[in-house]
Order: C-alpha cells, then sequence, then structure tokens
C-alpha cells in the first residue's frame, strides 16, 4: 500500500498555526513520515493525528522536540507491549480451556 503525501507542510503549519522549523525538525528526526520534492515538502496524511499529538504536547506543555523523540519511543514501546499482553492471553485461555 503506498502512503499518500498530498499535504504540504505549509498546509500544516498553518491549520495547526505552528512554526515551519517545528515541523521540520520533527520530520528530521525521523518522528513524521515525509517526502521532500526539492521545492516543497510533504507530509504523510496517515500521519497527521501524530503530528497534530506532538504539536499539542509541545505547545500544552512546553515539550521540546527531543523530548517528544522519547515520549514517541516510550508510547510505541507501550503498544508493543500491550500486543505482546495480548497475544499471551490469547495463548493463555487456550490451556485454561
Amino acid at each position: 500500500m503506498e502512503t499518500d503525501f498530498s499535504i504540504t507542510i505549509t498546509d500544516i503549519c498553518e491549520a495547526f498555526q505552528v512554526e515551519e522549523s517545528f515541523v521540520i525538525t520533527i520530520c528530521e528526526m525521523e518522528l513524521v513520515e515525509f517526502r521532500d520534492t526539492g521545492s516543497e515538502k510533504f507530509i504523510a496524511t496517515d500521519q497527521i493525528p501524530l503530528l497534530e499529538r506532538m504539536v499539542r504536547l509541545h505547545r500544552d506543555l512546553g515539550i521540546n522536540p527531543a523530548g517528544l523523540e522519547t515520549i514517541h519511543y516510550l508510547l510505541e514501546r507501550m503498544e508493543g507491549l500491550q500486543q505482546e499482553l495480548l497475544r499471551v492471553r490469547t495463548r493463555l485461555r487456550i490451556y485454561e480451556d
């Protein structure tokens, strides 16, 4: 499945009322998937909720990009552990019955 990169960073910055340098920093840290065509940078549409979360954390709590990177890593790790727990519970039910 190909990712849709139809939203420009400029449009995102206007919509979220955030500086372009902040969004570019997030993209360069590879926290959000983007594509650079040379004249314009585009963000994957499925990455918008993640970027919105990062903008809110930055704006509301004053978390810098390095802190956002740490939070992103921890949230991904937590999600992976939750999925693993569900798999283990499913396997355990087989033996309980």
